[in-house]
């Protein structure tokens, strides 16, 4: 993959739960790494395809390989959501991740 379609600058994030004075448990997102990425919706056909995998997965997001990168995490661009759903390492290499994932409002 050519730099040049990295043209998205994303943040990965984990979650982290605590409880409160209440006793309520409380979900709060740090982040893990700021990266270039491509987001590339899925076609009709890659969508169906996606499905007998992983449902509702909605777009692909290609990043540099990060090791710490999971399916319980999520990307932030320009005020979107998407939850990762599947972490592909591309040809086992540990250069690039493929991140399947579904945008949430």
């Amino acid at each position: 993959m050519k730099a040049g379609s990295l043209r998205h600058l994303v943040e990965i994030q984990k979650p982290l739960e605590r409880q409160t004075e209440y006793g309520e448990t409380e979900t709060t997102w740090h982040r893990v790494a700021t990266c270039d990425a491509s987001i590339t919706p899925l076609s009709a056909r890659e969508f169906f395809a996606a499905q007998q995998v992983q449902a509702d997965v909605s777009h692909r997001i290609v990043v540099r390989y990060v090791p710490c990168i999971g399916p319980l995490m999520r990307v932030v661009w320009c005020h979107r959501i998407f939850h990762i759903e599947s972490v592909i390492n591309t040809d086992e290499r540990g250069v690039m991740l493929e991140l399947l994932c579904k945008e949430t409002v």
